[in-house]
């Protein structure tokens, strides 16, 4: 078979939005298209493959068995596709390329605006456009081509159903992010300081949602913390509003608490002989090589890693140098 008897590219976008929405009106919404011209395409890429690619049932429009074999591999030609288009894209004119990533929550928040501003300085002009989500759903963007890079903040590749993530995405670590557990000021545990293990685990606290990197780092270190957690809440912020409004403790990422531990709104405490982090990694479809905008984005949040890293070194060490002075003008 020549490559004149294979349906076009946008014809393979109309059957992988088929296949995905399970519906010939949502495949055509999505695609910006009527439903009569969808079906059209559908006759035609029939017609020229000499198979039926869908069946039309009560129940919507789902592939044949056939078909479905085809479309796996018209996703994979889509992403080669997609990859290639950026590619050119960003060496024909990386002044005013849109970089396409995806980012989990607290990637997003706390991480992506050092790197677009490192970037910035490099490639003035260059345009971002972030989608965000749990690690979950970063993973899901990225298979689905939707993003050419992801970064999330996991210590394994997120799970997807009916697919091998070890065999599906390639990974590096960047950073690393930790976790911490704070009250109101007002708590019986500010004054202390510390709890153990089995107070946390006895102790409703409020969490980020299943899926998330957040709470698969506690589940992890502290899965009895989460047997009946007083709530889950879809994104660091939200998180952290509930604990400034109510006596109850919670879990998440320091550097989203950062600003009221250091003004005094809200109380640090260590989990004795605990210690919650997690990486910060990107990823991307295995098989492929970054290049263009993903590659260059990947660079960029690798130099702020490394400069982070570099500053908060520094800064552990003055903080040990005047704590030694302290202690030796006391004497």
């Amino acid at each position: 078979m020549s490559l004149a008897q294979i349906p076009d590219l946008r014809t393979l976008e109309i059957l992988i939005a088929i296949a995905d929405t399970g519906s010939l009106g949502a495949a055509a919404r999505q695609m910006g298209m009527t439903q009569q011209g969808v079906s059209e395409r559908v006759r035609s890429a029939e017609s020229i493959l000499g198979f039926t690619l869908v069946s039309r049932t009560p129940r919507g429009t789902h592939p044949t068995p056939q078909g479905r074999e085809f479309i796996n591999h018209a996703r994979d030609v889509i992403r080669s596709a997609n990859s290639l288009a950026d590619t050119v894209s960003f060496d024909k004119d990386p002044a005013h390329h849109i970089i396409r990533a995806a980012a989990s929550q607290t990637v997003t928040d706390h991480y992506i605006p050092r790197w677009i501003a490192r970037l910035t300085d490099t490639h003035p002009g260059v345009r971002f456009a972030i989608t965000t989500g749990n690690s979950q759903q970063v993973a899901h963007t990225i298979a689905s081509g939707d993003a050419t890079i992801g970064f999330i903040e996991s210590l394994t590749l997120p799970e997807l159903k009916g697919i091998p993530t070890e065999d599906y995405f390639e990974s590096t670590v960047i950073t690393t992010d930790y976790l911490t557990l704070v009250v109101r000021p007002d708590h019986e545990w500010a004054e202390l300081g510390h709890v153990s293990p089995l107070t946390v685990a006895q102790t409703p606290v409020i969490v980020r949602e299943p899926g998330s990197g957040t709470r698969s780092a506690i589940e992890r270190v502290l899965p009895q913390a989460l047997q009946a957690p007083f709530a889950e809440l879809e994104s660091a912020t939200a998180i952290k509003s509930t604990v400034l409004a109510t006596r109850v403790p919670a879990i998440l990422p320091r550097c989203v608490v950062e600003q009221e531990i250091a003004d005094g709104r809200l109380s640090e405490i260590t989990i004795d002989d605990t210690r919650l982090s997690r990486p910060i990694r990107a990823l991307w479809r295995k098989g492929t090589t970054l290049r263009g905008s993903a590659r260059t984005l990947l660079e960029a949040a690798r130099a702020s890693a490394a400069r982070a890293s570099a500053t908060r070194t520094s800064a552990t060490r003055a903080t040990a140098t005047r704590a030694s002075a302290r202690g030796r003008k006391r004497r």
